[in-house]
């Protein structure tokens, strides 16, 4: 079936996924970013300065949101996020970067295919 513009323009195709944080008392979602946003996310990640600094807390403020996909951070949380636990913000970053196919194995299959 060839899909029409309007079709693609209003499909949901934004998938989140639940984490458990028993750590912090309940649930966070992870949503798939979208392709404005990946490219903002990658082109601060071409600044040598800025690349690294922060990365997890960078992505869960990204990432983190509600059921409904609607993100729970701004940008300018991610200084306070970056304080909270290493392992907390491990397990979200790992989910953020698998759901939005971000990982190394992810990135060798896409080339791949």
């Amino acid at each position: 079936m060839q899909l029409t513009r309007d079709q693609i323009i209003s499909a949901i195709d934004a998938v989140t996924k639940p984490i458990d944080v028993p750590e912090w008392g309940g649930v966070i979602h992870v949503r798939v970013i979208s392709a404005a946003e990946r490219d903002s996310l990658e082109a601060a990640m071409q600044d040598r300065v800025t690349r690294a600094k922060n990365i997890r807390a960078r992505i869960v403020a990204l990432c983190a949101c509600n059921p409904a996909g609607e993100r729970l951070f701004t940008d300018e949380d991610a200084e306070a996020l970056g304080k909270k636990s290493g392992i907390v913000m491990d397990r979200l970053f790992d989910a953020a970067m698998e759901i939005n196919g971000m990982l190394p194995d992810s990135v060798e299959d896409a080339e791949k295919n």
